[in-house]
This record gives structure tokens, sequence and C-alpha cells, in this order.
């Protein structure tokens, strides 16, 4: 089975990768990320993160930001670089999974629970997608990985290691997401902890290097966090107290300034989670629905393995239970240890049983293969039929306003509405405008303009400006509008 699950695991992660360079970036969220990056590689602002020229960006501190416009500085500014960290952090976080699978049990242990854990669709949706969770997700799994060898390396130099990486992964944490990666690893370690209290807690603070691996977290994190607030002051406020407490807590925050508040009903976390870890999730709630007489002596095995995996895998769901705001990525710092446990199970029925029946049949297999086969189809379709992402993307309408623009002066105004990836496409030169005089103003400079605006919308706007333009192409919803004549 070994190098079937060598195959199909390479094989999703190769059609991950070609997905990635053929789709277009995506509006709003992906581009918006994707275009952040840009402006840091363009204008050379390492330190603050921007929304739009000389605006920063506090919602999220810059370590995917970073990676990702160092990626643009190497292969240039396109999707392949920009989404490439992500796949690449996914791969380590991957490696990890495999390597305390390995370490607990045997290579094949490792092996298996890190395929099922690249093919869960959240964990490979983040994989190449210019978003924060695939870098949270890293340092999340770096940590717990780093935590249960630090517990039980054979020596005290080896745990001292693994005790340093630990707060190496939150240091590194606390640049990609914010203080809720600190929330989403101890929460799961404090819950690990309270069955065998006295005992857990005393080898706990004796295994880890509690105040220079502190030391060593805020080293890694402090100084940026300071220097952005210097630079940008109001920054520690609105990222402190807005993003890590009144979005989840205050109903209806009105004090995002990139977005709105995702408003979903309480406990809806769990649907997410269990549609993110499809078809595993459903497979393995129906192995235990039918042996649930065994569940309490497995989480009460030698050591607490099981229940450690469970802690990690259960608590981000019982975090945002309650939260006001959730986003559909916010399971994705357990699922390293869903394929861990799925895996165990898998080992645990297997041995108890004596059958693999359930992998014997065709369907197990091919559930490998699954996202691989997904993504080579999305890829094709986008490659031959790219009007398919034209209302998610105006990558071609972009490219077409830079093949018809006349000179660099010429510009490209987007009525009412702002696109991200129009920005990324044109190298910052698309805008977005509600104003009409700034639109009048297209007509009294000496250069030939463009605007793109809805179909819908064309109507709208006055009829008088409007003689001044025609359309000249149409990509799903928009229609790019070139000026008729211009001042000599």
């Amino acid at each position: 089975m070994r190098r079937f699950i060598w195959i199909s695991l390479t094989f999703s992660l190769v059609a991950r990768l070609i997905l990635s360079t053929v789709l277009p970036l995506t509006d709003k969220t992906e581009a918006r990320y994707a275009e952040i990056a840009r402006l840091m590689l363009e204008t050379g602002n390492w330190v603050t993160p921007q929304y739009d020229y000389g605006v920063p960006f506090w919602a999220k501190p810059p370590l995917s930001t970073w990676l990702s416009a160092g990626s643009m500085g190497i292969f240039g500014v396109n999707e392949f670089a920009v989404r490439l960290p992500e796949l690449l952090l996914t791969i380590a976080g991957l490696w990890l999974v495999w390597f305390i699978g390995k370490k607990r049990h045997n290579f094949d242990f490792g092996l298996l629970s890190a395929a099922i854990t690249a093919s869960l669709p959240l964990v490979y949706i983040a994989a190449g997608a210019v978003m924060t969770d695939a870098s949270l997700a890293f340092c999340t799994t770096l940590s717990f990985v780093a935590f249960w060898h630090a517990l039980t390396a054979n020596d005290h130099q080896e745990a001292r290691l693994w005790g340093y990486l630990f707060f190496i992964g939150q240091g590194l944490g606390l640049l990609a997401k914010g203080p809720v990666c600190m929330v989403l690893t101890f929460g799961p370690i404090i819950l690990w902890m309270l069955p065998h209290r006295a005992e857990r807690f005393k080898n706990v603070w004796k295994r880890l290097p509690w105040v220079t691996g502190s030391i060593l977290m805020l080293v890694i994190a402090v100084p940026w966090y300071l220097l952005a607030e210097q630079r940008t002051p109001g920054f520690l406020d609105y990222f402190i107290v807005g993003e890590h407490f009144k979005r989840f807590l205050v109903s209806g925050w009105h004090g995002d300034k990139y977005g709105h508040p995702h408003i979903v009903p309480i406990g809806m976390i769990w649907w997410y989670w269990f549609v993110g870890a499809l078809p595993w999730s459903l497979i393995l709630f129906a192995w235990l629905a039918r042996r649930y007489n065994r569940l309490k002596g497995w989480l009460n095995d030698g050591d607490g393995w099981l229940y450690y995996l469970v802690c990690w895998a259960i608590f981000p769901m019982l975090f945002f239970t309650l939260a006001h705001n959730a986003l559909w990525t916010y399971p994705i710092s357990g699922l390293p240890a869903l394929g861990l446990i799925f895996t165990e199970v898998y080992y645990r029925l297997t041995t108890a049983e004596g059958t693999t029946t359930t992998a014997k049949k065709p369907y197990f297999r091919w559930l490998f293969y699954l996202p691989g086969l997904l993504a080579l189809i999305a890829s094709l379709a986008v490659f031959f039929f790219p009007e398919l992402v034209a209302d998610s993307t105006q990558k071609q309408l972009a490219q077409k306003y830079m093949a018809l623009r006349p000179s660099k002066d010429s510009a490209l105004l987007y009525v009412v509405n702002r696109y991200y990836s129009s920005e990324f496409y044109t190298n910052g030169k698309a805008r977005h405008t509600g104003d009409i005089a700034e639109l009048n103003g297209l007509l009294t400079n000496t250069t030939k303009d463009y605007i793109a605006i809805d179909k819908d919308y064309i109507k709208l706007l006055p009829k008088d400006f409007m003689n001044h333009f025609k359309v000249v192409a149409t990509f799903g919803n928009m229609a790019l509008c070139e000026e008729i004549t211009a001042t000599q």
C-alpha cells in the first residue's frame, strides 16, 4: 500500500500546483492578499502591509505577505509565485504529520496520516490559495508536534530541542495570524492535561524551557509588532482588541476596516469542519458509531496519545462555537490531528478485528486520488474555457486593457466597485472610484482612458459622459469601455 500512497500523494500535490498556476486570482479575499503582497514588493515596505498605496493593512500580521512577496521577487508577479508559499507550507505541515506518525508507530502510519490530511478539502484548498490559513496551520502543527516530542523524548537535550521548536512555532504563529495562534495551541494542551492535572502539569513544566523559550518566542515576534505600531499608530488597538475580541464577541461588529462581519448561526463552525473534512469525517463517524462502546478505553490509553489528538482536532470548533463571526477556514488548525486520528482508529480496528475490508474496497483508494482529479479537471476547464471564471476574476479584462492602452499614462477606472485582481494584473494601474467628478476628469486630460463597469450599471451613468466611451470588450458581467476621443 505504501507505493499507492506515495503515488496518490504526489499526484494530488502536483495537480494542486498545476491548478495554482492556471487558475486566475479570484476576488475578493485571495486577490486582496495577493495585491497586498505585490504592493509590498513594489514599494519595498516590508514592515507595514498596505491595503492600497499608503493605506496600512492592519487586519493580519505579515508572515504570509512576506513569503508571497519574496516568492514574486524570485519568480515574478504571477499566480504561481504568489501561491507557492502556501503549497510549501502545506507540504511542510504534511511532513510534520508524517514525522509524528512515524515516531509513534511506523513509516506507513505516518505516510497514511499525511495522505489523508492532504486530501481533506479545506487543507487542499488552502494549499493553493493566497490566504493566511496555511501559515497558521503550519505554525500550530509545528507546535503540537514539538510539544508531544518534548514530553516523550528519551533524554533531556532532545526534549529541550523540541521545546524550543514549540516556542519557535508560537513566535511564527504570532507573525502568521496573531495571538489566536497561542489560543488554538494552548487551549487543546490545557484540555489534554486536565484529566491528569498534577502529573501532566509537572511533566510539562519540567520538559519545556518556559523562560528561555518564551523569550525566544517574543524575540521572533515582538520587534515587528513594535515597529508596526511605530510606523502606523493605532495598529495594536485595532488588531489586538478589534480583530481578537470584538470580531468574535460583538454581534454585527462594524469596526472592520477592510471587509464586513461574517455573521453565521451559533455552532456553524462544526458544519464547516464536517464539510471541510469530507469524506473522512463521514467515514470516521460511521466507524465510531458502530463501536462507540470502545471509545472510552481508547481515550484512556497509557500516555494520552489519542486524547491529545482529539483535543487538538476539536478545540477550534469548541473555541469558535459561540463566535458571532466565523469563516469556513477556521477549523484548519485541527485538521492535521484528524488525519492522525483517522489512521489511528483504522489501525486499531484492523488490529482488533483482523480485517482491512474498508481499505480493500475500490472507493477507499479512489478517495486519495479524488482531490487531484478534481484539480486537474478544473485546470483543464479554466485553461480551455477561461470564460467559466470571468465573473470571479478581472484577469481577462486587465490583460485586454494592458494590450489596448496607448501609453503608460492611460487610466483604467473601475466604477463603484473595487476589484483587487484588476490591480494585481495591471501592476497597480487600475483604480476604482464612485466619484462622477473623477470620472469627468478622464475627459479633460490628454490620454485615451478606459473604464470598467458592470454591464447593468452602464445605463446609470450620465449619458453625456458615456457618449465619450464605447464598449470594446465584455468579460462575464463586466464591460471594458474605451474613450472615443481625447483632448489633443
